[in-house]
């Protein structure tokens, strides 16, 4: 079942155990996120208030081995407002230790839980998205290491290669794997489904929430629209990122190489943050100067209604992998959430700024990537 679920999510990349030479440490601060502002700022060093005025309180949310969500839920019912009033700007790793830019209603000091702490910095009136968000910085700590000088080498040799921008394991729930199938179950209106992929394994508030509902004698419909919209949203975006993942992959596979033997792609084009900002096609023979410059990014169509509109090279490959899952480009039109149009992702990443630190056999690295990559395909190259 759960190499089933690799399939489905396009994560049976992972499991080439053939050349494993380390191995991810297994606590919370072995592996740690902070997140990094359009401005610069990093999320672990901001910690001085500077005052002003505005109806909500920016800060930075501090958690240790719990998910964004519950994290944000904690905080939520700790001080009375509603989860939804909570600005944020991406879903952090829950096995880690992270650190991110958020926003409360309100004015706020210092507030710290059990493995939870917001620390307040000033005070504005437009809440906090991903729009603000440049990347995220980590620190990875890999163990009982019998190949250090190797592992040093293949990950100075990654920084000068763009890397395949797979959606990693936390995408998809970590443990369960399994947030893209029930994002499919909505898709195609199988709520029933959709229910029992939700509660299978799960104990949580949100699964209690379900089955009060269904105790209530609500529709298996209306009990899954009782969940915050976020969590829905969620939903539907793993499932995307399963298409994606699975397109790329094939891509790579039928190219040997993130860019076409042929034709044009889409791109798009590096803004003044070295950000891929706005999207054109170009031909394959000018795409491979261009994006060892990094002046653009090969960019992919993520599944939704404005597919229908694309055409050509990752674009098709989605659509394929649609009908093969029995959905269409029209069942985006009207879900739990609205309309669905889907977004342009890109498909390769760099890793910046790149450096380590030894101590006995570990070795730890550090490094900045854009917003939306993620550190587990890093290390997936890396260490598999």
């Amino acid at each position: 079942m759960m190499h089933q679920r690799l399939v489905s999510a396009g994560l049976d990349f992972r499991l080439n155990q053939d050349r494993c030479i380390g191995i991810l440490g297994n606590k919370p601060e072995d592996f740690q996120v902070s997140e990094l502002h359009l401005s610069g700022l990093d999320a672990r060093f901001s910690n001085i208030y500077t005052g002003g005025s505005g109806i909500l309180t920016l800060g930075v949310l501090y958690k240790k081995g719990l998910s964004t969500f519950n994290a944000i839920k904690k905080l939520a019912i700790a001080l009375g407002i509603r989860v939804e009033d909570i600005g944020y700007g991406g879903l952090k790793d829950a096995k880690a230790l992270t650190w991110q830019f958020i926003t409360l209603p309100g004015k706020i000091g210092s507030v710290e839980l059990d493995n939870t702490k917001f620390f307040p910095l000033s005070h504005r009136n437009s809440s906090y998205s991903s729009k603000e968000v440049w990347g995220n910085s980590f620190q990875v700590c890999i163990k009982n290491m019998d190949e250090r000088e190797r592992v040093l080498k293949e990950f100075y040799r990654l920084t000068k290669t763009p890397l395949p921008a797979f959606y990693g394991a936390q995408r998809f729930g970590a443990n369960s794997l399994d947030t893209h199938l029930i994002g499919l179950c909505l898709l195609k209106q199988e709520y029933e489904e959709a229910i029992k992929t939700i509660l299978h394994g799960r104990n949580g508030s949100y699964e209690k929430l379900i089955e009060k509902r269904l105790r209530e004698g609500r529709t298996e419909k209306d009990a899954i629209f009782s969940l915050p919209r976020r969590l829905i949203t969620l939903f539907v975006n793993a499932y995307q990122a399963s298409v994606f993942n699975r397109a790329l992959k094939t891509h790579i596979k039928e190219n040997g190489s993130l860019v076409a033997t042929h034709g044009i792609q889409y791109v798009g084009l590096v803004d003044r943050f070295g950000l891929p900002s706005k999207i054109a096609l170009l031909d394959t023979s000018k795409i491979q100067a261009a994006l060892s410059e990094k002046r653009v990014f090969i960019m992919c169509p993520l599944p939704g209604t404005r597919l229908a509109k694309l055409a050509g090279g990752l674009a098709d490959l989605e659509r394929v992998i649609l009908g093969d899952d029995g959905i269409s480009v029209k069942d985006f039109q009207r879900t739990l959430i609205g309309e669905v149009s889907g977004d342009f992702r890109q498909t390769c990443f760099w890793i910046e700024e790149a450096k380590h630190a030894l101590h006995n056999e570990e070795v730890t690295l550090r490094f900045k990537l854009q917003k939306g990559m993620y550190a587990s395909v890093v290390m997936q190259e890396l260490l598999v």
